[in-house]
């Protein structure tokens, strides 16, 4: 421990060494032998070192949840706080619980992975399913446009070839004009 030396730690040195100069054999002519030192600022260094007992200030009693030997145990004097491991016991029981639990941990991965797997491929199954749908409402549409196309072109060529009152047929060309024919619609 080190302590800054102040005026009154100086005082006291000068008060020890007075004192100090009391128990010191008498020199002739009743003067006592006394050690005088100059009185300086400075660090003045302490150590005590004693014997004595150390008690907690606050101690807790710890229950284990299980029985068995303790097979290792924390330092004495170690500081823990709340969750810290201070024992560990020698137990086959908790051991096998312990592995059960890893083996259904895993397990439940497993599983898991599986799960998020078939999900994945049911998602792009049903990927493929819209677009295959959407290919063949593309194709319906197409076929429907087709078909009306015809329809139109049938109703053309019956407009065509029907004749009117006159007995003639209405819309169609002079047999001397060019273009003209069955195939060649006004």
């Amino acid at each position: 421990m080190r302590l800054r030396a102040r005026p009154a730690l100086s005082s006291v040195h000068a008060l020890a060494s007075v004192w100090l100069a009391g128990c010191a054999p008498d020199l002739p002519g009743g003067r006592a032998a006394v050690e005088t030192t100059r009185v300086r600022r400075g660090d003045l260094e302490l150590a005590l070192v004693e014997k004595g007992r150390v008690e907690a200030k606050q101690t807790t009693t710890v229950y284990a949840p299980v029985e068995g030997e303790i097979v290792w145990l924390c330092e004495e004097g170690t500081q823990v706080k709340a969750g810290d491991t201070v024992a560990r016991f020698a137990n086959e029981e908790i051991e096998d619980l312990h592995q059960d639990a890893k083996v259904q941990c895993e397990a439940a991965e497993r599983r898991v992975a599986r799960a998020k797997r078939g999900t994945e491929m049911q998602k792009r199954e049903l990927e493929l399913d819209v677009e295959r749908q959407q290919s063949l409402l593309a194709l319906a549409k197409w076929e429907l446009a087709d078909l009306a196309l015809d329809s139109r072109q049938t109703v053309a060529y019956a407009c065509y070839a029907q004749p009117d009152s006159s007995g003639v047929r209405a819309g169609l060309p002079n047999a001397n004009d060019a273009g003209s024919g069955p195939d060649t619609l006004p």
